[in-house]
């Protein structure tokens, strides 16, 4: 049950203060293109916000990386429903172990979309032999397609939060006049 409740603050957004760290630190990373960002960086960048928020106190936050997914989250779910097209049947199966051992820049140059981090950034869990026959890859992928459409959510969120901070400001000039 741990291993469920450490899955929950990661993957459905559980833990606010962490993704508000997250956002924090890898904004400006967020908006570059997947193929410009160094994944060793966003690694780092998300340790240290899991390190400096309430997460701090899981005990299982270490089996939590970050990497980037080749297609889009529609492409994904597409390919998970066996319809054809450029991915081919078995696309959302993201194969972990050759992602950790060939270089970042290997993996961007292979078949790396022109998205954004923030479309194609995903989160991955770690789990060990006894615990993976109930926490499976399958059940896991699932995981990642909520997180996936989340935190695009919570990341139109924060943007439409500045946008209305930034209108506040501008009704002390007055502009209103100008607009009828």
């Amino acid at each position: 049950m741990e291993w469920l409740k450490s899955m929950k603050h990661y993957f459905f957004l559980d833990k606010g203060d962490f993704f508000v760290h997250f956002f924090d630190f890898s904004e400006e990373m967020l908006e570059l293109s997947s193929w410009n960002v160094p994944i060793e960086k966003m690694k780092s960048l998300l340790q240290l916000s899991i390190r400096t928020s309430s997460a701090n106190s899981d005990p299982f936050k270490d089996d939590v990386t970050c990497d980037f997914i080749p297609y889009s989250l529609t492409e994904q779910i597409f390919a998970m429903q066996n319809i054809r097209g450029a991915l081919g049947q078995n696309a959302y199966i993201l194969n972990t172990n050759q992602s950790k051992n060939n270089s970042s820049s290997n993996l961007q140059s292979s078949n790396m979309g022109n998205y954004k981090s923030i479309e194609s950034i995903s989160f991955d869990y770690t789990v060990n032999y006894p615990l993976s026959l109930v926490i499976c890859r399958w059940s896991i992928t699932k995981y990642q397609l909520i997180f996936r459409h989340l935190i695009f959510c919570k990341y139109v969120e924060r943007h439409l939060a500045n946008t209305w901070l930034l209108h506040q400001s501008t009704k002390e000039l007055k502009f209103d006049k100008y607009y009828m």
